[in-house]
């Protein structure tokens, strides 16, 4: 009976040990990451997936407040000395095609040629949002009514009004690849008065390689309508239909 009753004490004893081993090795710890050139904001979205399934980031500024287990929190601060680096430079190219038709008489013919119609570039931080204009200048005709020696007449001039539509671009890099972020941003005249309409929930985003081109779309009839109609205000032609190309490279700070 003494030998049986060891026994058991020694099997408790045991399992409070390995008990107390295992809460020990899952216990969380908070410690505090300094960063050097990105901020807390910028990186905790890539950092969250990385978290133990108990596991809590937070941060303000350039410092990260991470809650997880010790082990976790090594992988953590050993991802972030890669993420944890000076933004890049970029150059952002667009250019624009079109596909047109032309007349000869009774007969269409369609030319396949790619016409370049014109180039335009911004320089923006990785990370940081730009915006590549598409729009272009409109003409509108005004009526005036005028009185002139006792009779009313009817004059008209030229108002030309800047519509100028486009795409908020956001560009992170990753290994040589650019993940381009483009949200549409639709411009229209009312009144005297330009207004803006950024469609965040129409935002689309591909990968490119840098230094490369790659089509991000056109105003077929495969857009949506709000797509379609900013590669509108591009075109000369309604019959046209342009394509649009993008490329971005990493360049010198200045």
């Amino acid at each position: 009976m003494p030998h049986t009753q060891l026994t058991a004490r020694l099997v408790i004893i045991l399992l409070c040990l390995s008990w107390a081993g295992s809460a020990h090795s899952t216990e969380l710890v908070l410690e505090v990451v300094s960063l050097k050139h990105q901020l807390a904001k910028d990186l905790i979205p890539a950092i969250r997936p990385l978290l133990g399934p108990k596991g809590s980031i937070s941060g303000a500024q350039q410092k990260l407040f991470i809650k997880d287990d010790p082990q976790n929190i090594t992988h953590i601060k050993t991802a972030l000395k890669q993420l944890d680096v000076a933004q890049a430079n970029l150059l952002v190219s667009l250019r624009f095609w079109d596909i047109g038709n032309t007349n000869q008489g009774d007969i269409q013919h369609q030319y396949s040629t790619q016409r370049q119609q014109k180039l335009q570039t911004i320089r923006v931080l990785e990370g940081k949002t730009g915006f590549i204009e598409v729009g272009k200048s409109r003409v509108d005709t005004q009526y005036f009514v005028n009185l002139a020696h006792d009779q009313l007449a009817l004059t008209e001039s030229e108002v030309v009004r800047s519509v100028t539509s486009g795409f908020l671009v956001t560009v992170h890099l990753l290994q040589g690849i650019a993940d381009v972020k483009i949200t549409p941003r639709f411009s229209f005249a009312v009144d005297d008065s330009l207004r803006h309409v950024r469609f965040y929930n129409m935002a689309s985003q591909i990968k490119v390689q840098l230094g490369r081109w790659a089509i991000i779309g056109s105003n077929d009839t495969n857009l949506n309508e709000v797509h379609a109609a900013i590669w509108n205000q591009y075109t000369t032609h309604r019959d046209e239909t342009a394509r649009i190309q993008i490329k971005v490279e990493k360049v010198d700070k200045k």
